[in-house]
C-alpha cells in the first residue's frame, strides 16, 4: 500500500513538472514570435484555436481564425499560426490562409508563406515565401513572392499582384504568363 502511494506521489510530481515544462515552452516561443520587438511578458497572452468575428460595417465582414494567437496587450496587433482569414463586402468574397498571419485590428492582415485562397470564384496560390497584405479598410490587396491564379482551365502566373476590389482590376508584374483556354 505504501508503494502504490509513493508511485502516486511521483506521478503527480512528474504531472505537475510536465505541465510547467509546457507552459515554460509555449512562453518562450511567443518570446520568440516578439524577439524583434521589445514586449513584456507580462502582456504576452497565447491564445489557443482563436476565432475572431468583426463586423466593421454593416456590409462588411471578417472572420479571422488561427490554432495559435499570440497577442501582446500593448500593440493593436495579433501574430497568428495556421491562420485563416474570410473577407465579405456586399457579395464579394475573399477567403485565404496561411501559415503565419498578423492582423492589425480593422486595418490590415499580412500572410505569409505559402498563401493559399479564393477570391469570388478565382482560385489562387503563392511560392512558399509569398506575402499577401489586404488592407481591410480600403480593399486593396498585394501579393509578393509569386502568385498564380487559376479559373477553371485558364490561369496567370507572375512574381506580383495588386488587387483593387472597388474597380475589379488587377495588376500583374514580373515574368507575367497566361494560359487560356476557350
Amino acid at each position: 500500500m505504501k508503494r502504490l502511494i509513493v508511485i502516486m506521489i511521483i506521478l503527480f510530481i512528474l504531472i505537475i513538472l510536465s505541465v510547467i515544462l509546457f507552459h515554460i515552452y509555449r512562453t518562450q516561443k511567443a518570446a520568440l514570435f516578439f524577439s524583434t520587438e521589445k514586449s513584456d511578458n507580462s502582456s504576452l497572452m497565447i491564445i489557443d484555436n482563436l476565432t475572431l468575428n468583426r463586423n466593421l460595417h454593416p456590409d462588411i465582414k471578417i472572420k479571422v481564425s488561427a490554432s495559435i494567437a499570440y497577442i501582446d496587450r500593448n500593440k493593436e496587433s495579433v501574430k497568428l499560426e495556421d491562420c485563416y482569414v474570410d473577407y465579405r463586402k456586399g457579395d464579394m468574397e475573399i477567403n485565404v490562409g496561411a501559415k503565419e498571419c498578423l492582423y492589425v485590428e480593422d486595418k490590415n492582415i499580412i500572410l505569409k508563406g505559402k498563401v493559399k485562397g479564393k477570391i469570388d470564384n478565382v482560385v489562387f496560390l503563392t511560392d512558399e515565401n509569398g506575402i499577401f497584405e489586404f488592407f481591410i479598410d480600403h480593399g486593396y490587396g498585394s501579393v509578393k513572392n509569386g502568385i498564380k491564379i487559376m479559373e477553371d482551365s485558364n490561369s496567370i502566373s507572375a512574381n506580383s499582384l495588386d488587387i483593387f476590389k472597388q474597380s475589379k482590376e488587377l495588376y500583374f508584374r514580373g515574368n507575367v504568363r497566361a494560359i487560356y483556354e476557350k
